[in-house]
């Protein structure tokens, strides 16, 4: 065999061997992304569900169990999200759905609170509202934290002061001289 033969087997070999390992990646992708993987789909109405999409990573007790796998818009502008859950997981028929982040500016995924129900989800389950939070954006947390602050500020400065009235005598805080 000849140097330019050797040398267009190698090549052949090695393009052979990347096709092979793309298949098989491939393959892993679909299987991590919801294709071909087995479980059960559920959806989740949720008011607001920003930073949500698909492949958003779906928790229990902080353990993945699922991910998001299709999300839509209904009639009332409520975002309804489809969760592919790992058939090995049983989960109560009351369990609560919210939109959590990791960490401060973290990436978003959702949680699921296990209920006590001895009912299960199933294939084609529906968790509405009344189970479901929405994502809260930094904007709503650090409006919250202001408006609390605002709230305690108020409700201070309205308070009566005390101490230090008629016939109470100095408090030991008060810096009013008296004589004797």
């Amino acid at each position: 065999m000849t140097s330019a033969a050797t040398r267009e087997t190698a090549i052949g070999g090695v393009v052979v061997g990347l096709m092979l390992i793309a298949v098989v990646g491939n393959a892993v992708h679909h299987r991590v992304s919801g294709e071909g993987h087995h479980g059960f789909m559920v959806e989740a109405i949720f008011p607001q569900a920003d930073g949500v999409g698909g492949g958003t990573e779906v928790r229990l007790s902080g353990v993945p169990v699922g991910q998001v796998v299709s999300q839509s818009l209904d009639a009332s502008f409520r975002s309804h999200a489809t969760l592919l859950i790992e058939t090995k997981t049983p989960i109560p028929a009351d369990s609560a759905v919210t939109i959590e982040t990791d960490g401060l500016l973290g990436a978003k995924y959702i949680e699921i609170q296990a209920g006590g129900s001895d009912d299960l989800w199933h294939d084609g389950s529906m968790i509405d509202e009344g189970l479901t939070q929405g994502s809260l954006g930094i904007q709503d947390l650090l409006a919250r934290i202001v408006g609390q602050a605002q709230a305690r500020h108020a409700a201070s400065a309205s308070a009566p002061a005390s101490g230090g009235g008629p016939g109470n005598g100095p408090q030991p805080n008060d810096h009013r001289t008296t004589t004797p």
